[in-house]
């Protein structure tokens, strides 16, 4: 068997490969490449982990986001392992398929309720939704801003749900019931016209997407 001839400084961290980029999000048609890896080789000796979150030493923008497990190479000693480093994403939006949700009964300025057909059933309907995907790149993702689903309240006790005998929830106005709803009739009939979004459920955040990034994903349906 020939001897195997070594050329190179082993105790630093050397570059194996040519840079493998990849766009994580190009099923949904997004093209950006937002991650990028590279194989490195070292003295197992020699070597120390990079913290999380370090910069890219030539590629602005990217940070650290893991190290894989070392594999050992044809020479002694020689390990061989990946950094994948990542950038922040930018937003984007994507259809999010069907949801299932109750939209709050309404009680015009005559009294009657709108449009919920039997004031014994809820008005819950299957509708089309988007998911809304944002990121944070912070080391203390409870930091993370998380935005709550829509709810409807009795205007004088903000921490009350406004529902109906039936456990529907309910927007009125002072005129027509006993106590005032956030939103009110008008506003919530106002949503309507108007096409507004809801938020049928508080967001979903993916903590350490890639490293300290992290993906926050909010649902959206159009008022009904």
């Amino acid at each position: 068997m020939p001897d195997i001839i070594t050329d190179g400084d082993f105790t630093v961290a050397s570059a194996v490969s040519d840079y493998r980029f990849s766009a994580p999000f190009a099923q949904y048609g997004i093209n950006n490449l937002y991650v990028v890896e590279q194989d490195f080789v070292i003295d197992s000796a020699h070597f120390s982990p990079l913290a999380v979150d370090t910069a890219h030493p030539s590629l602005a923008g990217f940070f650290l986001a893991l190290e894989t497990p070392m594999t050992p190479t044809a020479v002694a000693n020689i390990m061989k392992w990946t950094r994948r480093y990542a950038q922040v994403p930018s937003s984007f939006s994507r259809p999010g398929g069907n949801f299932n949700y109750t939209f709050p009964v309404m009680i015009n300025p005559a009294g009657a309720f709108v449009d919920t057909g039997s004031r014994l059933q809820p008005k819950t309907l299957t509708v089309s939704c988007r998911i809304q995907t944002t990121f944070a790149h912070t080391s203390d993702p409870d930091s993370i801003p998380v935005t709550e689903a829509q709810r409807y309240v009795l205007a004088a006790y903000p921490n009350t749900d406004a529902t109906s005998p039936f456990g529907q929830p309910v927007v009125s106005d002072l005129t027509t019931f006993s106590i005032a709803t956030t939103p009110s009739y008008d506003t919530y009939a106002s949503w309507i016209a108007s096409g507004i979004e809801l938020v049928p459920e508080a967001s979903k955040i993916t903590t350490n997407w890639m490293g300290n990034i992290h993906m926050i994903e909010t649902i959206y349906i159009k008022a009904k």
